[in-house]
């Protein structure tokens, strides 16, 4: 299991390092949902938005929150990401000691918010954290699916 570990850090940090710029302009396009509305479609794309927490730590992630800072750190104890609440910047990063690997700051499709107590982030954040395999994240006939292993 920790070679395993090791090989997707690796992979991830390689993925990111490599990709972020390449993603980061993808992403807020790609990752979209065309909305139509009685039938005839519509300039107007959905992000698709999820409770952070909820999903992170299903993933395995530990959240941490910054009240001061209105910043929320994700990580795995591989990867770990920065955002700063109402701001359209992601930072992400191996967090294996020793390992270098980070991205320039992203953009996707939305900023993170908070509603209810709630923070959402866009769903391809997740993209990333799972070291930004082409179809890590798909939507197909509405169903989203998100994939942690290759």
């Amino acid at each position: 299991m920790k070679l395993k570990q090791t090989f997707l850090a690796l992979s991830a940090a390689a993925a990111i390092t490599l990709s972020a710029v390449g993603f980061a302009g993808a992403a807020g396009q790609s990752d979209l949902l065309k909305l139509t509305i009685d039938g005839q479609e519509s300039d107007t794309q959905l992000a698709v938005m999820v409770p952070v927490r909820d999903l992170a730590e299903e993933l395995g992630f530990t959240v941490t929150w910054d009240g001061e800072d209105q910043m929320v750190t994700l990580d795995s104890g591989t990867m770990h990401a920065n955002f700063t609440i109402g701001v359209n910047s992601y930072i992400a990063a191996t967090s294996i000691e020793g390992m270098v690997g980070m991205t320039a700051p992203f953009t996707l499709s939305s900023a993170p918010v908070v509603s209810d107590g709630v923070t959402y982030v866009p769903l391809e954040l997740f993209t990333v954290l799972m070291g930004n395999y082409a179809d890590a994240l798909t939507v197909t006939d509405g169903t989203v699916d998100l994939r942690t292993e290759f």
